[in-house]
């Protein structure tokens, strides 16, 4: 890529990157080899063009998880020098959501869900579009939900190249016994597909400082057919707070025939020290809660 684009007379400049899924660690200031691959820079007015060259899919410009965000050596016939790699925060990477279901009276649920990933979010689907046949995609998906037991019916994959890379991805779920069906009672969380597991093991003795290199931003929008006829029993409580770590947010309502949820995660990037790791378990004790919380609807007489 390099002779190419000498060839066109287009400067590039030969570039050392640590790479690797989530590596940040570097010594800056003690000449080493931590290098392990060479991208390239391409030298612009205002701004550079970052090219990726072993990846043949991955479009012109964008670095993703496994060389963005940490320091890299230009290697010039001249003034070599550190800079670091573009940096992608929560509101590029993000995961917007819309579901709309179909609930029966007997507890099985028919989903479609459209969902656009951007940037980072978009890494791991891109990689398995374009490596895994739709067989071997769609064995993929059949274990990626926390559904119980469910059938993959349809699903599409397209991207498209703006700013950022965006991946749209728009699957049909059929999932058996979603809901808990006692007597005339429908019990069910309206969360549908973002359920974290996020509990931690309890560390009153740990040391080292708390790192998350990866921030982003989930937001779902669900709509759960149920058919009017029904009166609520119990309501997941409106959740709200933030913390250093994060925010979150969730709420439901039964409304017209149908329940209406709304759910928004924000995660940060940053080090934390080791004390608060207390906080860290109850942010995501937190979240782990409010993502199962069950509405309860009676079938009126």
């Amino acid at each position: 890529m390099h002779a190419m684009l000498k060839e066109a007379n287009i400067p590039s400049i030969y570039t050392l990157v640590k790479s690797g899924a989530g590596i940040t660690r570097f010594m800056e200031d003690f000449p080493s080899s931590q290098f392990n691959h060479v991208i390239l820079c391409v030298p612009q007015e205002k701004d550079s063009i970052w090219l990726e060259c072993t990846s043949q899919t991955m479009p012109a410009g964008y670095l993703g998880d496994f060389t963005n965000n940490r320091p890299v050596l230009l290697v010039k016939e001249t003034g070599s020098k550190l800079v670091r790699t573009p940096h992608y925060n929560e509101q590029q990477n993000q995961q917007l959501r819309h579901v709309k279901a179909r609930l029966s009276s007997d507890g099985h649920l028919i989903i479609n869900a459209n969902t656009m990933y951007t940037a980072i979010q978009q890494d791991d689907l891109h990689g398995m579009i374009h490596a895994l046949t739709a067989e071997k995609q769609k064995e993929v998906l059949q274990q990626r939900f926390a559904l119980g037991t469910y059938e993959i019916k349809n699903f599409t994959y397209s991207e498209r190249m703006k700013t950022l890379p965006e991946l749209e991805e728009n699957i049909d779920i059929q999932v058996s016994n979603y809901a808990q069906v006692t007597g005339k009672r429908l019990m069910f969380a309206p969360n549908v597909m973002s359920k974290g597991n996020w509990r931690l093991n309890q560390d009153s003795s740990r040391k080292a400082d708390i790192v998350f290199t990866y921030p982003y931003t989930d937001i779902d929008t669900v709509t759960i057919d149920v058919g009017v006829g029904y009166k609520v029993e119990a309501m997941p409580k409106a959740v709200h707070f933030t913390t250093a770590f994060g925010s979150y947010q969730s709420s439901c309502e039964y409304k017209d025939g149908a329940v209406l949820y709304y759910r928004r995660m924000q995660r940060k990037e940053g080090r934390f020290p080791a004390s608060q790791w207390k906080e860290l378990e109850q942010f995501f004790e937190n979240i782990t809660k409010a993502d199962r919380s069950r509405i309860v609807l009676v079938k009126e007489e």
